[in-house]
């Protein structure tokens, strides 16, 4: 709330410049004071208003926005977990190939079975990688929002769109494995 001595300041202000355009009477006093009553009350207004903005950033951050990137992080690092052990299996079973006594055509065919499923899980490693990217993406672009709410307001909209918009260009989708994203692409 405004200070009392603004409102006292306003108020003798008003009543000097009504009391010398129409003279001191009733009614002007009255005009007077309904004029501070209403200033009084939309620089309170105003006041509120702008106390309820950082709340609502923090609810709308709260309930909507921190949800979905904590959502796509866990997404990520467990895509990433899956694809560790994945790579370990295979390696283990490339060191097993190895040692075992086949004939050299069946090592050598096993062995590039081996290697193209590393390669594939490898390529899905990349996959993860630009999918924490756009993890990265998406807080800057929450705190850009935060740093602008202050100038421009906040537009939970706004922020949800380009937090969509990261999502839906480094998705994976929960159900596919490293060798349903596609197979091994050469460079």
């Amino acid at each position: 709330m405004a200070k009392p001595p603004l409102f006292i300041g306003l108020g003798a202000a008003i009543f000097l410049i009504q009391a010398l355009l129409v003279g001191i009477n009733v009614a002007s006093m009255l005009a007077a004071s309904l004029i501070i009553l209403l200033l009084m009350l939309l620089m309170i207004g105003i006041k509120h208003v702008n106390a309820l903005q950082p709340e609502k950033v923090l609810l709308s951050l709260e309930q909507n926005i921190l949800p979905l990137v904590r959502c796509q992080i866990g997404d990520s690092a467990s895509f990433s977990q899956q694809a560790l052990h994945q790579m370990t299996a295979k390696i283990e079973q490339l060191k097993d190939a190895t040692i075992q006594e086949d004939t050299g055509s069946q090592v050598t065919s096993k062995h590039q079975d081996l290697l193209n499923d590393l390669l594939v899980l490898l390529q899905f490693g990349d996959r993860l990688k630009q999918q924490q990217n756009g993890t990265i993406e998406s807080v800057e672009v929450i705190e850009t929002a935060l740093k602008e709410a202050h100038k421009l307001g906040w537009s939970e909209q706004e922020v949800l769109e380009s937090l969509n918009q990261i999502e839906q260009k480094t998705r994976i989708e929960n159900d596919k494995s490293p060798q349903d994203e596609g197979k091994v692409t050469y460079f």
